[in-house]
């Protein structure tokens, strides 16, 4: 047996205090002489030695009601090999695992909830003086300090649900930081998780030590889930009053196949799809979801399904805008090309501009998504720039030579890194080859036509298209290209090798001719993600032109009382911004600079804690042994049985309440013998 505060043993000092008062209050009996005892009261007669019997029995009581009452304020305990007991004050790192995956249910209910419940009896079962951290996956700076016994239960009250997720490595090592910050030499580490297999990866990089930990491990009862994993588009294009088809993939952790799951889609919080799913058991489907758009501006999807009892992956939020118009700029050695204005001058979502080499407003080609350059001479340094601006931003710039110019200026083609044409070669030739597989007929056939009647040319100029990055879109009958593209920044440079009059080649009356250049003016702008993972604290690009380093951006939820203002960052021609753990909840988002509406963004949880493959006890026990870990414990008590345990580990199997209880006994003992004897 040993003692948690010895120095109280001190107090068997006062055992010296009953035994003084004993020895000069022991009475002597004293010899009276009678003359006669006739009249005297019969009475039991008495020996000394029964009187010292008595005296000796009190004072017994006495000395054992003090010793034990003096064991109990220095608390013995017993020692066992099971169980380390502590001696002084501890420090004590609690670290509740508030993943998604702890809302599922266990033996004792909610997960979350009885995680709470066990970091409450872990509290419950350490002293006063002892120093608590509580921990989870958000990492907050508040939870980087210690806290007091009492202070410790409003945290772990504070505590809720969150979509970050780190790893045992993370976490651990996060837990031995506040170790640094206390004098306390006993430092204890628990940790309240369900086990997730994912939680445990990387640990071949973290170094290992001679820290002992304890698990608490909450695995679910049910271990199925169905969730929505991801969607996308096809085509990157999105046009106004276009059939769009939309794909889903869905997929099934469980071991059962789940038939007829409603998956519904909604746009701007108006459904419009419903498909239902059939989905193997330990497998995923992708499903298509149409609709139809007939509005501009930004556009709010979100796919939905019911499943229980993990709910947070059962959406799908995503985003795209549509533009009012697709602007269109031309320059040409006059102010009007006739073939574009009877191109684009049919559909009112095309609005054209067009402008003399010598009489350019560089404002619209800031704004247009489609720059033609048809037949010019020589092209000015201001218009090489403002080119170069445009595929920054992700626009598309067609060039088309003039009958006389054998090749394109030099200062354009340094900037773009665009081929040299050669000679004028005035032979009548055939377009023989049509790269179907190119983006820009994306969705254009239904079919690879194999005689399929194509343009013919009488007058070009070869290119050499040996460069790396050059894709050929149309090919003569030689093998030269008629029509190839170059990736620029985030934007495409096409080039033809011949002018498009009508003395040299009949594409502008070609049925390819519309097409080609709608797809040009369409398929414009940097691609734009449909969605971002919360968490991730990627870059979230603006595509608005006018924001300013003075500009203040706001993120505004739809339908939620959330403002945000993001870190602005600025990068070459363009600005975009981090929002970090600014928000954590999943939804859509609008952009806001002042009070005008610049963007939206969609917001999706991580589906890391959607998984469903769980370690037990056993096999979290080996896997960190296996990592060099030596002193794991996994407590394995149920909620109700666990404060005792817990007290145990901390400070043996304690006896202060028997001694307590026996120190009470032996002073009414005392009290009994005193009337008894009286």
């Amino acid at each position: 047996m040993s003692f948690l505060y010895p120095t109280f043993l001190f107090g068997l000092f006062a055992l010296a205090i009953p035994i003084i008062i004993h020895l000069f209050n022991f009475k002597r009996y004293k010899k009276v002489a009678f003359s006669n005892v006739r009249f005297l009261q019969e009475i039991k007669e008495r020996t000394q030695a029964q009187s010292q019997l008595k005296h000796l029995l009190i004072l017994l009581m006495r000395l054992l009601a003090i010793t034990f009452l003096v064991f109990s304020f220095a608390q013995p305990f017993i020692k066992d090999e099971s169980v380390k007991a502590i001696k002084g004050n501890s420090t004590i790192s609690i670290f509740l695992d508030n993943s998604f995956s702890m809302n599922g249910v266990g033996t004792e209910g909610n997960l979350f909830e009885t995680g709470r419940q066990f970091a409450y009896k872990i509290a419950e079962a350490y002293g006063q003086a002892d120093e608590f951290q509580v921990l989870d996956h958000a990492f907050f700076p508040q939870h980087q300090r210690l806290y007091s016994k009492e202070s410790i239960i409003n945290t772990i009250d504070e505590v809720q649900l969150t979509p970050s997720s780190k790893s045992f490595s993370e976490v651990l090592k996060r837990q031995k930081e506040i170790f640094e910050k206390t004098e306390n030499k006993n430092h204890n580490i628990y940790q309240i998780i369900d086990g997730q297999a994912e939680y445990f990866d990387g640990l071949n990089e973290f170094k290992v030590d001679s820290t002992s930990i304890n698990f608490m491990v909450l695995p679910p009862e049910i271990n199925s889930n169905i969730l929505i994993d991801s969607c996308w588009f096809e085509s990157p294009v999105r046009s106004l009053g276009q059939p769009e088809e939309l794909k889903v993939r869905l997929k099934n952790l469980g071991d059962e196949t789940r038939t007829g799951i409603p998956v519904k889609l909604f746009i701007n919080e108006n459904q419009k799809s419903l498909v239902n799913a059939d989905i193997p058991a330990n497998g995923n489907i992708t499903i298509a979801m149409g609709y139809t758009v007939n509005s501009t501006g930004n556009i709010f999807g979100k796919v939905a399904l019911s499943d229980y009892p993990i709910t947070f992956d059962d959406e799908f939020f995503f985003n795209y805008t549509i533009q009012p118009n697709i602007n269109i700029v031309t320059i040409s050695p006059n102010d009007t090309s006739r073939i574009f204005h009877s191109l684009f001058r049919t559909d009112p979502y095309f609005k054209l501009n067009q402008f003399s080499e010598g009489n350019i407003d560089y404002s619209k080609i800031k704004n247009s998504n489609l720059l033609i350059i048809n037949g010019l001479s020589s092209i000015s340094s201001a218009l090489v720039l403002a080119i170069d601006d445009l595929l920054q931003k992700g626009m598309n710039v067609c060039y088309i030579p003039s009958q006389s110019n054998n090749k394109i200026d030099v200062a354009f083609s340094n900037s773009l890194h665009l081929p040299a044409l050669d000679k004028v070669v005035t032979q009548k030739s055939k377009v023989a080859k049509l790269n179907y597989a190119h983006p820009l007929y994306d969705n254009v056939f239904e079919k690879q036509e194999e005689n399929i009647d194509l343009p013919t040319v009488s007058k070009y100029f070869p290119i050499n298209n040996s460069q790396i990055g050059y894709e050929t879109i149309m090919a003569l009958d030689n093998g030269s290209p008629f029509l190839l593209s170059i990736q620029y920044e985030s934007g495409k440079v096409f080039c033809f090798a011949s002018p498009l009059t009508d003395s040299t080649t009949n594409f502008s009356k070609h049925a390819l001719f519309v097409p080609t250049f709608f797809q040009m003016a369409l398929k414009t702008g940097a691609p734009k993600n449909l969605f971002y993972e919360l968490g991730q604290n990627q870059s979230i690009d603006l595509a608005e032109n006018s924001i300013s380093n003075e500009d203040v951006i706001h993120i505004k939820g739809v339908n939620q009382n959330i403002d945000i203002i993001p870190e602005l960052q600025r990068g070459r021609q363009k600005f975009s911004f981090k929002i970090y753990d600014q928000i954590d909840k999943a939804g859509a988002y609008e952009i806001f600079v002042g009070e005008k509406k610049i963007g939206g963004l969609a917001l999706n949880y991580s589906r890391k804690e959607s998984e469903t493959k769980y370690l037990t006890a056993e096999e979290i026990t080996t896997l960190l042994k296996e990592k060099g870990f030596q002193n794991i414990k996994v407590i394995e008590e149920s909620l109700s049985e666990v404060s005792k345990s817990l007290s145990q580990e901390a400070t043996g199997t304690q006896l202060w309440q028997f001694c307590l209880l026996l120190s009470i006994v032996f002073f009414g003992l005392e009290m009994l013998l005193l009337r008894l004897f009286k």
